[in-house]
């Protein structure tokens, strides 16, 4: 599943609207300052040169070796999504 998509399922499921795509290449230097502004304020950045350079790839994840192994059964990804977002809401992370 394309990132986008995957992005765009988890605003909906959060009564917001779908995410708007950007260019990433202006959004490098931003991501260098706000690094900065957390390693000086003590936070989280909000965007981050690893999370760019990680968006521009495909990812690929394959479960077969632990169901063959392990017996895992994987749930569908909308399930895990809804039920991440519900913990996020009980835990006050969302308004």
């Amino acid at each position: 599943m394309p990132l986008g998509d995957l992005l765009a399922h988890i605003a909906a499921g959060i009564g917001k609207g779908r995410p708007v795509r950007l260019p990433r290449a202006p959004l490098y230097p931003m991501a260098l300052v706000a690094q900065l502004w957390a390693r000086v304020a003590g936070g989280e950045p909000m965007l981050t040169v690893d999370g760019l350079t990680m968006a521009s790839h495909w990812m690929y994840f394959d479960s077969s070796k632990a169901q063959r192994v392990l017996g895992y059964t994987a749930r569908p990804w909308q399930q895990a999504v809804a039920e991440a977002i519900a913990w996020f809401r009980l835990e006050g992370m969302l308004r």
